[in-house]
């Protein structure tokens, strides 16, 4: 997560004024139709990799979380 969007987060979470406005981006059907066209990095099925994405492209993360629950 990008700085800037970071601080605003925490900053609205104390009530306070935020730099940004946090941009909390559900891409996961941008992901699946990357996965269905071939196009999908395969780090994206992993926790990590899935943040190294939505920080490329300056977005929190929308957690699905049984997606990286083990068991």
């Amino acid at each position: 997560m990008t700085k800037p969007m970071l601080s605003s987060f925490l900053a609205l979470l104390r009530n306070e004024p935020a730099e940004t406005i946090p941009w909390v981006g559900d891409i996961t059907y941008w992901i699946t139709g990357r996965e269905c066209d071939g196009t999908a990095d395969p780090a994206w099925q992993t926790e990590e990799g899935y943040l190294r994405l939505h920080n490329s492209l300056g977005v929190m993360p929308y957690y699905y979380y049984p997606k990286f629950l083990a068991g």
